[in-house]
């Protein structure tokens, strides 16, 4: 149930990266420190983006929004 918006809409939940690095990286200009994105950290870092990037999914869809080919 937790990772459900992921297989139902695929295609949303597969460019949530990509929207969330340019809010990141493009708008807010963060940048994040090398401990953060290597090693087990950064691995811990990645589960927590990708759980998010899911639960952005599932926020999108229960508004409505629906990406299809």
């Amino acid at each position: 149930n937790l990772i459900k918006p992921a297989g139902t809409d695929t295609l949303l939940t597969y460019l949530m990266p990509f929207f969330a690095g340019l809010i990141l990286r493009g708008i807010l200009n963060i940048q994040y420190p090398e401990w953060i994105i290597t090693g087990g950290v950064g691995l811990l870092k990645c589960l927590l983006f990708a759980l998010l990037c899911v639960a952005s999914t599932r926020l999108l869809n229960k508004a409505g929004v629906r990406l299809k080919l």
